[in-house]
């Protein structure tokens, strides 16, 4: 994530994401600014909100659907540039994304199978994990999503990485250009993490 994405304008189509939130409408840029001084960008320091998520105790979802939902979570992620999520977010978050993908199921275990595929370029595997982030984007996935993540986080975090994540996940989903493919290279040779959740879709769906 760039902190020059930390803009008014960008600030403003975070807001729209929650209309119905006086606390969120009411925020400023100067007050994010002042309150997550030191924080790192790429998630490796943040504090995760164990209430945030809306997920039941009681979830059916089942092994499948948590790999599935994993798989999506990192395309997010390595998007965003913040992978060091990862590692410590809430099971609830999975249980969230599972719910809100469930439609899409088939299509985004097919997608898996080419990260798995131990012959597929990186070029392959970015322009697939782009296609299936603009795929959730434009089918009306995206908001569910994109709050199970950010609304894991701690309040001042939940802000400013909502704000630039979001910046960096609209320019990558609505272009999917050369640029955000060559990016998207870079974060596959940095981490295995999306190959190890396809890795287990493939094995447990």
């Amino acid at each position: 994530m760039k902190i020059s994405n930390l803009t008014e304008e960008n600030l403003a189509k975070f807001k729209a994401l929650y209309p119905n939130n006086e606390q969120i409408q009411k925020v400023t840029l100067d007050e994010i600014k002042a309150n997550t001084k030191g924080v790192k960008l790429d998630g490796s320091n943040v504090t995760f909100n164990s209430n945030a998520s809306s997920a039941t105790l009681d979830s059916k979802s089942t092994s499948c659907d948590i790999a599935i939902a994993s798989v999506v979570v990192d395309v997010f992620l390595m998007v965003m540039g913040t992978v060091e999520l990862r590692e410590s977010m809430p099971h609830a978050v999975f249980e969230d994304v599972a719910h809100s993908v469930e439609s899409e199921k088939s299509t985004i275990e097919e997608m898996a199978k080419i990260f798995s595929d131990s012959s597929a370029s990186a070029k392959d595997k970015a322009k697939a994990a782009l296609k299936l982030g603009t795929m959730i984007y434009k089918a009306g996935m995206f908001k569910a999503v994109f709050h199970a993540i950010i609304n894991s986080l701690t309040w001042w975090e939940m802000l400013l990485y909502g704000v630039l994540g979001l910046a960096e996940i609209a320019a990558a989903f609505l272009t999917g250009g050369a640029a955000e493919i060559a990016a998207f290279v870079g974060e596959l040779a940095s981490t295995a993490i999306l190959v190890d959740d396809a890795d287990k879709v493939i094995k447990e769906c």
